[in-house]
């Protein structure tokens, strides 16, 4: 249980990451908007440069997202063997259930992700389609739950 517990604590430290990146591409995408309200009071070369600098920033941010995305693909694997391997009855078919729906939610991610680098997504679309699910935390206090069971009970 604690292999399960490390990976899913992992992975919900990523998806932190993720969102606190999501939440920068928000505020980046303000900021231009912000920008393009009070463009005539700027040149107009201030105006593309101040606006190139914010779409740099997050043109930049997106291989990080991609790179933890990655990071969880690899997770999600380590998390997959290890239900072949632990033997924990209806506890582990729950966990991998709800597991399942994470997973949903990563590949929903990583398809969006797809999109915006195919340019089929603007970057204001790619954040306001971005999943927040809470699964992966719900998953981490059961497996809190199971390992206190076991530990009690001498397994």
């Amino acid at each position: 249980m604690d292999k399960l517990h490390n990976i899913v604590k992992q992975i919900d430290r990523n998806d932190e990451n993720v969102s606190v990146q999501i939440t920068a591409i928000k505020n980046l995408i303000d900021q231009i908007g912000s920008l393009q309200d009070y463009a005539g009071s700027f040149e107009e070369t201030q105006f593309g440069s101040a606006a190139m600098q914010l779409k740099t920033e997050i043109d930049n941010t997106i291989p990080r997202i991609q790179d933890v995305l990655v990071q969880n693909d690899n997770l999600i694997q380590k998390m997959m063997d290890l239900f072949f391997v632990l033997d924990a009855g209806p506890h582990l078919d729950k966990l991998s259930q709800e597991f399942g729906r994470y997973q949903e939610t990563h590949l929903e991610k990583r398809d969006l992700i797809d999109e915006y680098n195919m340019e089929q997504l603007y970057v204001n679309d790619l954040v306001a389609k971005w999943p927040q699910d809470s699964t992966i935390k719900q998953l981490s206090s059961e497996i809190d739950e199971l390992s206190s069971l076991f530990a009690n009970s001498g397994l």
